[in-house]
């Protein structure tokens, strides 16, 4: 029930951040902690609230559930890449991609990762760099582009 409702909320979306929050140290305290998806939903709708600059209480949140050993997927990786990228640390997105890389974790050469990188680079002016991965993308790994690409 608990989680259905937390469900639900996401879908509606919030106004605050320090509801969310709660949500999710009330999801942590449960004797069968829910799986990753129910989190990312959580982190995808606090991600809505732009204005209120959920970047790096999504970055705390993901570690804190790293640490107690939940183990992420592919779209917890995508979502720490854009919020490293929003708050101007395109370097520590790369990282996220490396470390999940090397822990092993699954990696569907996704061009979501690589269009978050390269909309990150460019945000921050460094448009070369973000040509060069465009190109490392497209030749090099093959990996077809999207629109949004």
């Amino acid at each position: 029930r608990f989680l259905a409702s937390v469900r639900e909320q996401c879908k509606l979306g919030f106004t605050n951040l320090p509801y969310p929050v709660s949500l999710f140290r009330q999801m942590m305290s449960l004797f069968r902690r829910p799986y990753i998806i129910d989190f990312n939903r959580l982190f995808a709708a606090m991600l809505k609230l732009k204005n209120h600059q959920p970047y790096s209480t999504v970055i705390l949140l993901y570690r804190r559930l790293d640490l107690s050993g939940s183990r992420l997927d592919s779209h917890s990786i995508g979502i720490l890449i854009n919020c490293y990228c929003h708050l101007g640390h395109v370097d520590l997105g790369f990282s996220v991609l490396a470390k999940s890389l090397k822990l092993g974790y699954p990696f569907e050469c996704d061009v979501v990762y690589f269009t978050t990188l390269i909309n990150g680079l460019i945000r921050n002016d460094q448009v070369p760099q973000a040509m060069k991965l465009l190109d490392v993308v497209i030749v090099t790994l093959g990996i077809q582009q999207s629109r949004v690409t």
